[in-house]
């Protein structure tokens, strides 16, 4: 597996995908960072190499990874200690008038509080942040598992699945996948990323905590 609960977890747990090209994409986010990131291209290698360039993890994250595709979307991972920040990512999306996904899928093999989420922003979307359609399965704030939906359900969406008595399994990570692939999107195909640009932010601060992926896996089993 390359991401949601892959071999580098947590890191990937969290992916935003952007529907604009990899040099878009990278113009895009220095827009919205001041001062601007300091860019490395590090070129076309295995993702799961990609991946690795973000360790350690951080909190707050000062890296991001973007990586092209070989469709018109850029994929964004962060070092952040939760494995990835999806959402304010996704949000780039906004100000450029194009679709983003954020996904998270943080298995219960991994974590106290697993969850699977599915939130796909656009130019049809609901005013400010631009939500068309989000799906949630998982625990949350209470503790217990809840399944949440929001906006305009989707084509591709196995709305049947949203009645399983389980509430676990009414949102999966192979159903994740499967609303990604039917966007154009092959989240756990190592062949469907290319060339990766890392970001790093270069404001004037530390990170209040950096720690190894086993640190992390330590402290959530």
């Amino acid at each position: 597996m390359v991401v949601f609960g892959g071999e580098l977890w947590p890191l990937g747990n969290g992916v935003a995908f952007v529907e604009l090209p990899l040099a878009d994409a990278i113009a895009a986010y220095r827009e919205g960072l001041n001062p601007p990131p300091t860019l490395a291209h590090l070129g076309v290698l295995p993702i799961i190499d990609l991946m690795a360039t973000l360790l350690p993890l951080q909190m707050p994250y000062k890296r991001r990874l973007l990586v092209g595709t070989t469709s018109n979307w850029t994929t964004i991972f962060d070092n952040s200690r939760g494995g990835g920040d999806p959402y304010s990512h996704a949000r780039l999306a906004t100000a450029h008038g194009v679709r983003a996904v954020a996904a998270r899928h943080a298995p219960e093999t991994q974590t106290a509080l697993p969850a699977t989420q599915f939130h796909l922003l656009g130019p049809t979307g609901e005013p400010p942040l631009m939500y068309v359609r989000t799906i949630d399965a998982g625990r949350f704030d209470s503790g217990r598992w809840e399944f949440l939906t929001s906006g305009t359900p989707q084509p591709f969406e196995d709305t049947d699945a949203y009645e399983r008595s389980r509430v676990r399994d009414r949102f999966t990570r192979e159903m994740l996948l499967n609303y990604l692939r039917a966007l154009g999107i092959r989240a756990d195909d190592p062949d469907f990323y290319s060339e990766g640009v890392l970001a790093t932010d270069t404001g004037n601060w530390s990170p209040g905590w950096r720690g190894t992926l086993d640190d992390v896996r330590a402290e959530r089993r």
